[in-house]
């Protein structure tokens, strides 16, 4: 889990906008559980809302073919601006969040 880089570009970022939304999709029944998923959230520092998609009803929806974790940036409008996923995924999300904040000073 890339938790520590993740909250330090939340960190970072915050104040010229950028938010994060969890989604949890288990890989396995055991990781079904909600309360035991917030818990795992809060003992990472994931505060912010966090989803449990236990039919991947969203992973599906943003094809992300079973490849965790994947990250989606979203402009202030609502418009998906990039994608990324896997082991280098996070490295390619924040590649991708500095162009977008050079091109958009406010998310």
């Amino acid at each position: 889990m890339n938790a520590p880089h993740l909250l330090g570009l939340i960190e970072t970022y915050r104040d010229q906008g950028l938010q994060l939304l969890s989604v949890h999709m288990p890989r396995m029944e055991s990781d079904m559980d909600v309360a035991d998923v917030r818990v795992e959230a809060e003992s990472l520092g994931l505060t912010g809302p966090c989803a449990v998609d236990n039919e991947h009803t969203i992973g599906d929806l943003f094809q992300t073919g079973g490849v965790w974790p994947c990250y989606f940036l979203f402009d202030a409008q609502g418009k998906l601006r990039s994608r990324a996923a896997g082991q280098l995924g996070l490295k390619m999300a924040e590649n991708s969040l500095k162009r977008m904040l050079a091109l958009e000073p406010a998310l």
